[in-house]
């Protein structure tokens, strides 16, 4: 019978058998994540988030987390978190903080920052949101009608100058 794998993919698969050996050999053994590794900061893990982190962005010095979680270090959040560098930070205050459920996606377009995910309202339900919202830097704002009823925003991007939603 006829082989379904090309000459050239045959011949690859058997270069790489060949040189496997010497690539393993001189990556060294296996070993598990060394905490002293410079690439890894620690302290999102000692005060970290204790739920799921969906989304991360940096927003100037800041770094903005969304996700489905209740609290960032000591502090109560909802669904959203920023940190400053030393701090971790509410996004609003009062029945303004937070989203009420879970944010899968954050974009910084225009200056501004937008979350999307499955939410309603901020978190005390204070204003009204379809699955999309714009941080003025105080509160959080609907974008046009939202997404509709049962709609959920996963994806960021932009296009031609414009903010799309996926």
């Amino acid at each position: 019978p006829r082989s379904l794998m090309s000459h050239g993919a045959r011949l690859l698969l058997a270069l790489l058998a060949l040189l496997a050996p010497a690539l393993l050999a001189a990556a060294g053994p296996a070993r598990a994540a060394d905490p002293a590794d410079v690439q890894w900061s620690g302290q999102f893990c000692t005060s970290g988030i204790d739920g799921t982190v969906e989304c991360a962005l940096m927003n100037g010095t800041d770094l903005i987390v969304g996700g489905s979680f209740t609290s960032a270090g000591s502090v109560a959040v909802h669904n959203i978190a920023r940190w400053d560098g030393a701090n971790w930070q509410r996004l609003g205050s009062g029945a303004g903080e937070g989203l009420n459920g879970t944010v899968f996606a954050l974009a910084v377009y225009g200056g501004s920052l937008y979350a999307g995910g499955y939410f309603t309202s901020t978190s005390g339900g204070g204003t009204p949101l379809a699955s999309l919202a714009r941080w003025d830097g105080t509160t959080w704002q609907p974008v046009g009608g939202g997404i509709g009823s049962g709609g959920a925003v996963f994806a960021f991007t932009t296009h031609n100058g414009n903010l799309v939603i996926g």
